[in-house]
């Protein structure tokens, strides 16, 4: 499976919880943990029948990836 990094970007941007420090949500790690569980579901179609050790590999891979898409 091929990873759709503008896919990816474009689930980051649409949850403002996760890189906006000035929201509310931001302080939130409920909500926070909300949009990372969206975002998974959103990209990984089979995401809620991977076991919970796949799920944290998965996005550890991705919040690798957002770290060095946003590198300037």
């Amino acid at each position: 499976m091929v990873f759709d990094t503008d896919k990816f970007i474009s689930c980051i941007q649409s949850n403002p919880s996760i890189w906006e420090m000035g929201s509310k949500e931001y302080m939130d790690k409920f909500i926070k943990q909300k949009s990372w569980l969206n975002i998974g579901e959103t990209m990984y179609p089979d995401w809620t029948e991977q076991p919970e050790s796949e799920k944290e590999n998965k996005g550890k891979q991705n919040s690798i990836m957002l770290y060095f898409t946003f590198l300037p």
